[in-house]
């Protein structure tokens, strides 16, 4: 029984901090107006809202409930290419990303502290590794995903630049990567 109330208070912590203290703690960062947003925006029902995190690295992320951070760095580039950040954001928003996440997440933490309280740790330990691992292959495909919605929205070859211009050399070569290749999403899109 305590293994089942251990699992079901690991889910609702989890929930807490993706639907209350996440948005909360984003909310301390400043609202801003993207170029031409409105205009990729138009066709989707959706409404965003852009705060800008300071920060000298190019990135964006979108939170639950319609949010997208970016970063000071990214709001310096040109404006196709803050597009295509924030197209691609709106993609995990659109796929809901967010929610099927913390179902997979929920399920999978729930059964692994379930079978490490009634089959044993080794048990326990093979679903923690398995996953980790299918963590990471359900972020990948999350990418793909969303690099799709956002060449809708604005254009493969403005898309494809930005993944070339950004493109890591490390990234996405590890098993446990949370982003494929650059090479890789190219082919997809």
């Amino acid at each position: 029984m305590q293994t089942i109330i251990f699992a079901l208070l690991s889910l609702v912590i989890i929930a807490v901090m993706y639907w209350v203290i996440v948005p909360r703690w984003v909310k301390r960062y400043r609202t801003v107006h993207v170029e031409g947003l409105d205009s990729i925006l138009e066709g989707t029902a959706r409404r965003v809202e852009i705060k800008m995190k300071e920060s000298s690295s190019v990135n964006a992320f979108s939170l639950p409930g319609g949010t997208i951070l970016v970063t000071s760095a990214l709001l310096a580039q040109s404006n196709d290419e803050i597009l295509a950040a924030v197209a691609h954001e709106l993609g995990h928003i659109s796929r809901k990303h967010h929610l099927k996440g913390f179902i997979v997440t929920g399920m999978l933490i729930s059964s692994a502290i379930l079978a490490l309280g009634y089959l044993g740790y080794l048990a326990g330990a093979f679903l923690i590794l398995f996953s980790f691992l299918f963590q990471r292959f359900l972020s990948r495909r999350f990418e793909f995903e969303a690099d799709s919605y956002a060449t809708t929205l604005v254009g493969r070859e403005s898309y494809s630049n930005l993944l070339m211009k950004y493109e890591s050399s490390g990234e996405g070569r590890s098993i446990l990567s949370t982003h494929p290749t650059v090479w890789e999403r190219l082919k997809k899109i």
